[in-house]
């Protein structure tokens, strides 16, 4: 009875913050497109990291209550962790480029597990989410399948006669040389008869 009173309760922007966050967790891979907002470098990624903290900090307004983060026992390592990232940013020869590693790989990950802590309460929450990841994850499968299949169409790397071809790196056959490789003995794609 509680779970059904709580799930009544929820506010439509805890349900798109949850759908988010899902979203979010699907497009891992859209971390490889880049883009600049102004000065900023950011990616599709980031963009959807704030989309969804944008979301929830607006449902806990709407709802009236302030946040306070459920604990998860992590808070002394989590809180190491963000301050170890500090110290790198201030040590850093290039401290803009650390900001932004610390906001992409430290801050933006941790606010986002406490996120998914507070929304993932029911089994169903969770299914959610990994309905997001698993169609994410297939969707990324299937494009690299896709490069894949492209640069084997187009490129001329392998020649079914002469095995591997240096044709795009005349400093890595020197390199071969030097070290008394010879790459064409391996035929990878020739089929030899057993008779």
């Amino acid at each position: 009875m509680a779970a059904q009173k709580a799930e009544v309760s929820e506010t439509p922007l805890i349900l798109y913050s949850r759908w988010a966050l899902a979203l979010t967790a699907g497009a891992m891979f859209s971390y490889v497109w880049r883009f600049k907002v102004g000065p900023i470098p950011t990616t599709v990624l980031e963009i959807l990291i704030l989309a969804t903290i944008a979301l929830y900090v607006g449902s806990r307004i709407q709802s009236g209550g302030g946040w306070v983060p459920r604990r998860a026992g992590l808070e002394i390592p989590t809180a190491l962790l963000l301050l170890a990232g500090l110290l790198g940013i201030a040590i850093s020869p290039d401290h803009i480029g650390a900001l932004g590693i610390y906001r992409a790989y430290f801050l933006e990950p941790v606010i986002l597990f406490y996120i998914a802590i507070d929304l993932l309460r029911t089994p169903q929450h969770f299914r959610i989410v990994l309905l997001g990841f698993a169609l994410g994850a297939t969707l990324f499968a299937v494009l690299n399948l896709g490069a894949w299949a492209l640069a084997f169409l187009h490129h001329p790397l392998f020649d079914i006669g002469r095995g591997v071809q240096n044709r795009y790196s005349p400093r890595l056959a020197r390199i071969q040389e030097m070290n008394g490789l010879n790459i064409n003995k391996f035929d990878f794609l020739q089929v030899q008869n057993a008779s």
